[in-house]
């Protein structure tokens, strides 16, 4: 078959412009991964002109002792990532790879006290000192001691006084009566029928005595209630006759 020289021309007319459509559509994927392959260069160059860094972290306790096993925790500031490390034997952990810039450092050990910095210029300083304080326990302690009385052993019976003062102020029934102001007395007792007793014995036993006075009535030995004055001393029983 023969194809005409006018009909060869035009199909070449319609190569030509295909061509031409194919290889502008094209370019615009050319023109893109330039860009990209640019981008990643200048990310290259961005991160090679800002070196890594490294920061050296020595932990003593107050007494210039290192600290083993402690925990050190580096924040950074800006992105807030992470790094954790405990120190070796001599107290000392080193963090390689760091970025410049601000980091908060934390130090942990268990019996010391936490130790803080709020800010640490990672790239200016490639070295820190931290020191941890023991845990202090504080207790107060009070000493009381018990004074026995002391006992007159020569001395064996017990009394008990009233002062003019006392009775004076101490306001008891029948004021005329001594024997109702004994009852104040620590250890008297008075019963119904107005008998005294000092620590559970009979009113014959007790001797009465007022300003130097006996008041104790020799015959009944009870007391005589129609004296005046400003002392009276209860004393011991009075032994048997």
């Amino acid at each position: 078959m023969q194809i005409a020289p006018k009909r060869i021309a035009t199909l070449a007319s319609i190569f030509v412009v295909c061509s031409s459509l194919i290889a502008s559509a094209e370019s615009p994927t050319g023109y893109q991964q330039s860009q990209s392959n640019a981008n990643r260069d200048s990310n290259r160059a961005r991160t090679a002109s800002s070196p890594l860094h490294k920061l050296l972290v020595s932990v003593a306790d107050d007494n210039g002792v290192a600290v083993q096993s402690a925990r050190v925790t580096l924040t950074q500031l800006e992105s807030l990532i992470v790094i954790k490390g405990d120190t070796d034997y001599a107290g000392r952990r080193e963090f390689s790879g760091l970025s410049a810039g601000l980091y908060r450092v934390l130090v942990e050990k268990e019996g010391f006290y936490a130790a803080k910095l709020g800010e640490v210029r990672v790239g200016e300083a490639d070295a820190l000192e931290i020191v941890l304080n023991h845990e202090q326990e504080f207790a107060e302690s009070i000493d009381v001691t018990y004074s026995i009385p002391a006992i007159d052993v020569t001395k064996t019976d017990a009394s008990e006084s009233l002062g003019s003062r006392e009775i004076l102020n101490i306001p008891y029934p029948s004021t005329r009566d001594i024997k109702n102001l004994l009852p104040f007395i620590p250890g008297i007792v008075q019963d119904p029928s107005g008998e005294i007793h000092l620590n559970g014995s009979a009113s014959g036993q007790i001797f009465n005595q007022l300003d130097g006075f006996n008041l104790t009535n020799s015959a009944s030995s009870t007391v005589i209630s129609n004296w005046s004055g400003r002392r009276i001393l209860a004393g011991c029983p009075r032994p048997f006759l």
